[in-house]
């Protein structure tokens, strides 16, 4: 865990904390976490309290002038789990973009940069000056919002979903990234029309964090072979948001090889875009996955 110095935002009872890492993979990158708890540990509670945090500092970049297009990424193991909140600078061109993407992407598989002391203090004042503007969090409303991307569409939602939930649904994706063995990449999105994360509400994110965990346990005791799970989700073009509707990726790694070849599908995709699966494939793979995962809910 890091030092005291340089955690930035506390829970009262200390459960949950955010802190300047000592590697980071892109300049004033967070990580968000609870001290010896893994995924599996964490509660509703937890997944609230690391929803407003999150919000604080997506509040904070935006209204500091840093940015409002960012990532929010981790990998479930063993290990304590830890989101990592990273913030991407707006690109002139497509190029900028990419070369950002790739940044992130080499870094989250051979390790982020290791800060100085002096930067990172630097840091942790910034945040502690920023985030007390974001003490009084003003949540998104109920307001419905009708919206024309693809998961607002109907046609999309009957051809994907594999869990219905309250707020909102699991899709399969129809160009799931893996490499060899099954390829199980799930997209749960809010029923309402959510373009960034700031728009979610806190319900449509413990729902969606709680079908995470859900689908995590099934696939775990279901499937020997599950090595690792990613998640990530993106707001903003520039962060790699290529659909105007927020959604959380959960990517299982389910074979050794996909740990390695799973991240080179993600290159590929940044690069020439993904391959999506033939209509009939998909279709059956739905039917399966409905039938299997039809005893879930939130």
């Amino acid at each position: 865990m890091s030092c005291l110095s340089d955690v930035i935002l506390e829970s009262p009872d200390s459960t949950l904390v955010a802190t300047v890492p000592e590697q980071q993979l892109l300049h004033k990158s967070l990580s968000v976490f609870a001290p010896q708890k893994k995924f599996s540990d964490w509660t509703s509670q937890d997944h609230a309290e690391s929803y407003t945090f999150m919000q604080r500092i997506a509040k904070a970049w935006k209204d500091s002038g840093l940015t409002d297009q960012y990532l929010v990424y981790s990998k479930v193991d063993s290990n304590i789990f830890k989101w990592e909140m990273i913030p991407y600078q707006k690109c002139k061109n497509v190029f900028g973009r990419i070369v950002q993407q790739l940044q992130v992407l080499w870094r989250t598989v051979f390790g982020g940069m290791i800060i100085l002391a002096k930067n990172k203090q630097d840091q942790v004042g910034y945040y502690k000056a920023n985030l007390k503007k974001q003490e009084t969090i003003i949540y998104p409303s109920y307001t419905q919002n009708a919206g024309q991307d693809a998961f607002c569409k109907q046609e999309t939602i009957d051809r994907q979903w594999v869990v219905i939930g309250e707020k909102v649904n699991v899709l399969f994706n129809y160009a799931p990234i893996g490499f060899g063995g099954e390829k199980l990449h799930f997209l749960i999105t809010p029923k309402e029309h959510r373009k960034a994360f700031t728009d979610v509400t806190q319900e449509e994110y413990v729902e969606s964090m709680q079908l995470t965990n859900q689908l995590i346990m099934h696939f775990s005791e279901t499937r020997e072979c599950v090595k690792n799970v990613y998640l990530m989700n993106k707001t903003g073009v520039d962060a790699g948001q290529t659909v105007d509707h927020w959604h959380l990726h959960v990517v299982f790694s389910t074979n050794t090889a996909q740990n390695f070849w799973g991240r080179i599908t993600v290159f590929k995709n940044i690069l020439f875009g993904s391959s999506p699966m033939k209509k009939e494939a998909l279709k059956q793979k739905v039917e399966d996955l409905r039938n299997e995962l039809a005893s879930y809910k939130s």
